[in-house]
């Protein structure tokens, strides 16, 4: 008796099973042609007659045009990571015009821990300045003004005596700058 039972109910399921493959393949068939059809009228050239769909697509491409432009200038003032002549060379362009004196020490990767990471490439400098207040000052406007990709991480600056307005000051900057790969 119970083989009987068990046999109906696999005979119920195996039926319910095909009917429910049937009904998936009927569905999917007019969903794969609906889709295709989609694609089909999103792959034809844009229909720029309507005035709105101009002024978008004139929007896109010169978005487009312009972040090209931007990747393009981005990778020129990336230095080579032979470039470290070119680099120093600027330190110490800036420092003799803001009248500072200083030393420049690449930062070695024991050094890095617990630094940010960046998405590109950098290699990450320490320099120390010491001059007067403004001429420390001047530098970093310079600094600022770099023709490569450099961004200032921390800076900090020592007063030679807590009453002294003059004086040698010691700046300490750490700097990353960007590499090409």
């Amino acid at each position: 008796m119970s083989t009987i039972k068990s046999n109906k109910i696999f005979k119920v399921g195996l039926v319910l099973s095909f009917f429910l493959l049937v009904l998936m393949v009927i569905l999917l068939i007019p969903g794969h042609f609906i889709v295709e059809g989609v694609v089909e009228e999103k792959s034809e050239k844009i229909d720029l007659s309507d005035p709105t769909t101009q002024k978008r697509y004139n929007l896109l491409m010169s978005d487009f045009n312009d972040l090209k432009n931007e990747r393009e200038s981005l990778k020129s003032v990336r230095i080579s990571k032979d470039g470290v002549v070119s680099l120093v060379r600027f330190f110490d362009e800036i420092a003799l015009k803001s009248g500072v004196k200083q030393t420049v020490g690449i930062i070695t990767a024991d050094e890095k821990k617990n630094k940010k990471e960046y998405n590109i490439p950098t290699v990450r400098y320490e320099i120390n300045v010491t001059g007067g207040f403004p001429s420390i000052s001047g530098y970093l406007a310079n600094l600022r003004q770099a023709p490569f990709f450099l961004r200032i991480e921390s800076f900090e600056v020592v007063a030679p005596d807590e009453n002294s307005l003059t004086g040698e000051y010691l700046a300490t900057i750490f700097v990353a700058v960007a590499t090409k790969e």
